[in-house]
């Protein structure tokens, strides 16, 4: 009995997961994310393929300007917690086999840029899969001694095996890049709370030459960077993945075209896009705090960043603390950096002058969005597409006061014009979703809903992907019977 039922539960959720995939569009994970009974929610995914196919789809981030490290760092971020071979189509096989074998173990990114740092340095194949498998072991081994970590006592024991096997693998820290020694022994020190002997090995791998430090140079100006902002020496969880938001990713992007344009050496635009890259996630990580004490914490990221700030263009520089006084929650300091900005010669705001335009919009004054159109006509970047941003700031104003059309109009633009989350969610989609929804719910159907045809095929897509619910279609076919469409 037992058996059977377990084998209709398994048949039945296959059977479910199979319908969702034919349903939704191929880019569309949000009905697999968070909750796993999002999967049982067919009708969004279905509703989301209704609108591709009439051509509401959002489009892509382009990063093909960026150097393949930093491609690598935001490819790495975007990886799921069960990847699949396919992912990893750039990679030999034997290598993608032994990155799948080996997932769960912490750093696994340190082992996968080892290999591309090994091909830099001449290393034949074979032999760089030889070392890469060395330095793997090691970081099990070690990674064996931490689990066991548990006291004071424990500590002392753990950090004499973890002397001794630097002692026998020696040979094999000499072969590999310095950066990644230094980064290695940082990490198994931290996780030992020694922070200060962490401090000094990720100071001396930034204290090599820029071309020697290529692959470590963002986790550790992170990790310092974090160690200096913490009060009474707090600890913070050391991760592979970055979770970069889409502003973060563009604006990385953008800084590495603007220093490109300046004809700044090679290594030195990669050096300060990875120490900007950590900035804008100390921003990320940032949470309003009490306003008497914003200044001060400002100031302490300003002098952590000094050397980068004085080697970035100034619209980046001046932009940026502008974002590190919205995320403390000093609105006005904001505003006023923002304002100040727009002030700035046109040539010296290439990059960031929509994006002050749109957050004083979002602050309060929303005629500077209808400012961004004629920014981009005059030659402004908008890289991260924040003139489709503002059709969702105006269709919420419109939803909000029951301007439906309107707000379906916008959401539509919004939905083609605008990036998707990190999480390829389309926002614009969600909200013709619930648009539709409170169209639908409405004791009548006004006639001009009906009337417009951008609304109208909205609406059927929406009632084609709800064939469950019934009084939709009756509700939608009794309006329409009396009504001429064109």
């Amino acid at each position: 009995m037992n058996r059977n039922f377990l084998f209709v539960v398994l048949f039945v959720s296959f059977l479910i997961i199979e319908t969702v995939k034919a349903c939704g569009p191929l880019y569309d994970t949000s009905y697999l994310g968070g909750n796993e009974l999002d999967v049982l929610n067919m009708p969004n995914a279905h509703f989301y393929h209704e609108l591709e196919t009439l051509g509401y789809k959002s489009p892509q981030l382009d990063l093909n300007n960026l150097p393949e490290i930093l491609k690598k760092l935001i490819f790495w971020d975007n990886l799921s917690y069960s990847p699949k071979a396919s992912d990893f189509n750039y990679l030999p096989k034997d290598f993608v086999s032994l990155l799948l074998e080996e997932w769960g173990v912490e750093n696994l990114k340190d082992i996968h840029d080892l290999y591309f740092a090994l091909h830099e340095r001449g290393y034949k194949e074979k032999a760089v899969i030889n070392l890469v498998t060395q330095y793997l072991a090691l970081y099990k081994i070690i990674q064996k001694f931490l689990l066991d970590y548990s006291d004071t006592e424990e500590k002392l024991k753990i950090l004499t095996q973890f002397h001794t096997e630097l002692s026998i693998h020696s040979k094999l820290l000499d072969k590999i890049p310095k950066e990644f020694k230094f980064y290695f022994k940082g990490i198994i020190y931290y996780k030992l709370d020694l922070l200060e002997r962490a401090q000094q090995q990720w100071q001396l791998l930034l204290a090599l030459p820029i071309a020697e430090r290529r692959y470590r140079t963002a986790e550790v100006t992170y990790f310092l960077s974090k160690m200096l902002l913490s009060t009474n020496n707090e600890g913070f969880y050391i991760s592979d993945k970055w979770e970069l938001d889409n502003t973060s990713i563009v604006d990385i992007s953008d800084l590495y075209s603007a220093l490109h344009e300046s004809n700044i050496d090679e290594n030195i635009a990669l050096d300060l896009t990875a120490q900007y890259l950590t900035l804008r996630k100390i921003i990320q990580d940032l949470e309003p705090i009490p306003k008497p004490e914003v200044t001060e914490k400002i100031n302490i990221i300003v002098q952590i960043y000094t050397n980068l700030l004085e080697n970035i263009p100034l619209e980046f520089k001046q932009y940026i603390i502008g974002a590190l006084y919205y995320r403390l929650g000093d609105v006005e300091q904001a505003q006023q950096q923002w304002q100040s900005f727009l002030t700035l010669p046109p040539e010296k705001r290439k990059y960031r002058t929509t994006w002050a335009a749109y957050m004083l919009g979002k602050i309060n004054d929303k005629t500077q969005w209808s400012k961004i159109d004629q920014y981009v006509a005059d030659g402004f970047k908008d890289t991260l597409r924040l003139v489709g941003e503002v059709y969702g700031q105006r269709g919420k104003v419109h939803y909000d006061a029951h301007n439906y059309i309107e707000a379906i109009h916008n959401y539509a633009k919004y939905t083609r014009s605008a990036f998707p989350s990190r999480n390829n969610i389309s926002f614009g989609m969600s909200s013709l979703r619930f648009t539709c929804n409170a169209v639908l719910k409405a004791e009548k159907i006004n006639e001009t809903l009906i009337h417009d045809p951008i609304t109208r095929s909205i609406l059927i897509a929406y009632i084609v992907a709800n064939p469950d619910r019934e009084d939709l279609a009756e509700k939608w076919i009794n309006a329409t019977r009396n009504v001429a469409t064109d």
